[in-house]
């Protein structure tokens, strides 16, 4: 299991997720911010994930380029950014984000993670 708790911790975070390999959504922690139904939206972020996944093998398998394993992906619109590795979503505030360090402690948590698998 993600520490959670360690993410919301981070410049900027606003909500962090965890679902499972297959997209199911499992838990998330969120600070009293206005983000219309976070629980929907952590679950959207899950089944999102996984189809990048499957997208990312698909492409990796026809055109023969080195996509995997594929770890995460990356989107900034607006004022909040989403960040995917493995697993675990990370939604933050864009302007209070350090993008470095939020990728980095998300790939150690995500690896712990599987490691614990």
């Amino acid at each position: 299991m993600v520490n959670l708790i360690k993410l919301m911790r981070l410049n900027g975070a606003v909500s962090a997720a965890e679902c499972k390999p297959d997209g199911e959504y499992m838990c998330h922690i969120t600070k009293d911010v206005t983000i219309v139904d976070r629980d929907n939206m952590s679950e959207q972020f899950c089944k999102i994930n996984s189809l990048m996944i499957e997208t990312m093998e698909r492409l990796d398998r026809v055109n023969k380029l080195n996509w995997s394993p594929f770890h995460g992906w990356m989107v900034t619109a607006g004022d909040y950014s989403v960040f995917v590795v493995n697993q675990v979503i990370l939604i933050a505030e864009t302007n209070k984000a350090d993008f470095n360090e939020i990728l980095g402690t998300l790939n150690a948590e995500a690896s712990m993670a599987l490691k614990a698998a």
